[in-house]
């Protein structure tokens, strides 16, 4: 599967050039400044500090879920803050530091390889090309593409959404990675099906489960039952934590689901169907960004997906103007709260039309 469209190819050669014009007029690395070192160092400090003060601090129940619940709080840190940019290789330009901090995915239960993979090579690619991108993928629970049937249980997604967004992460950590490793195309199993990789999926799996069930069982007073429920509580907020974040960066109203013709390509030229399909909100919130970790200005990571995401503010203006050139249209939504009630608008859009061409742009 290709993009054919000729038209405005050179967009993106002279947004590219207006980029490294950028870094290169304020001495600047595209890779990580000092913002993000300091971030590598609070969010992996505080995700150790926190878990040490619940093995060795002699909490009481009601600080243990507190403290817990912290803690749980710093692995949904480390995913948007750095083994997000660690694994797109953006945070270092010596691929040794970023493989290393990439494995801060595995600190939170998910397969930092099989998420490279799949995020990486499949969904920046093909974001929103229905059977391609797995993150637009229901399961027949949601409709998130115009192309899918819909169910008569889909009219009611709007509603349940934020329950099963909640689960994401735990499933994550329990059954995803092994989806995922499925539902990769047969070439792809072949190329890293190896003991080497299954003996490491498996490990990084018991790894978790034991550092964040087993050892706090068997090494403090905290009963069993208030230790599990606080991995459950835990998992349920960074979990729709995550889901929400990432899903506004590109299901909201006026998204585009692109077109596969007879030949199995796409007739849309690749950079432009990046704005067709991504978004950005809560620019100007400085707030927003540190936590997200500059995944709400998603235009200019889809776009350049190698540039730490501490650039991506200064960079917006650059890729609004050149977008304006050449007339077209910049997705935007001024604030998370805007982004978040257009995505279950179009949650509820989808889930009451039959019409599966129904025109979404």
């Amino acid at each position: 599967m290709k993009f054919t469209n000729p038209e405005k190819l050179d967009f993106y050669v002279v947004l590219k050039r207006r980029i490294d014009e950028y870094f290169v007029s304020t001495s600047q690395s595209q890779y990580a400044d000092w913002k993000m070192i300091t971030k590598i160092i609070l969010w992996l400090g505080t995700w150790l500090g926190s878990y040490l003060l619940i093995l060795f601090g002699h909490l009481s129940v009601l600080q243990f879920f507190g403290v817990g619940l912290f803690h749980m709080f710093t692995h949904l840190m480390i995913a948007f803050n750095i083994a997000h940019d660690a694994n797109h290789g953006s945070i270092s330009k010596h691929p040794f530091w970023n493989n290393l901090l990439s494995h801060s995915l595995d600190l939170v239960g998910a397969n930092a390889l099989l998420w490279r993979i799949n995020h990486n090579e499949v969904h920046h690619t093909f974001v929103n090309v229905d059977g391609m991108d797995n993150s637009i993928e229901g399961y027949k629970i949601f409709r998130f593409t115009n192309k899918d049937k819909r169910e008569p249980i889909h009219r009611f997604q709007h509603l349940y959404a934020t329950f099963f967004y909640g689960l994401s992460t735990l499933n994550y950590v329990l059954t995803k990675d092994f989806k995922l490793f499925k539902e990769l195309p047969e070439k792809t199993r072949k190329r890293i099906s190896s003991p080497k990789f299954w003996l490491g999926l498996v490990a990084s799996k018991l790894f978790y489960v034991v550092y964040m069930l087993v050892i706090p069982i068997l090494f403090t007073d905290i009963p069993w039952q208030y230790i599990v429920t606080v991995f459950v509580l835990g998992h349920f907020m960074i979990g729709l934590a995550l889901a929400i974040v990432f899903q506004t960066g590109h299901l909201t109203e006026g998204t585009h689901y692109p077109d596969v013709n007879s030949e199995g390509d796409i007739e849309e030229n690749w950079a432009i169907h990046i704005l067709q399909t991504t978004g950005d909100y809560g620019v100007k919130n400085p707030l927003i960004q540190w936590l997200f970790g500059g995944i709400n200005i998603h235009n200019v990571h889809h776009l350049f997906p190698k540039i730490c995401h501490t650039h991506y503010y200064k960079l917006t203006d650059v890729i609004k103007l050149t977008a304006k050139e050449y007339g077209i249209p910049y997705r935007e939504i001024p604030g998370f709260t805007e982004a978040l009630i257009s995505h279950y608008a179009l949650l509820k859009k989808l889930g009451n039309s039959d019409c599966q061409d129904m025109k979404m742009a």
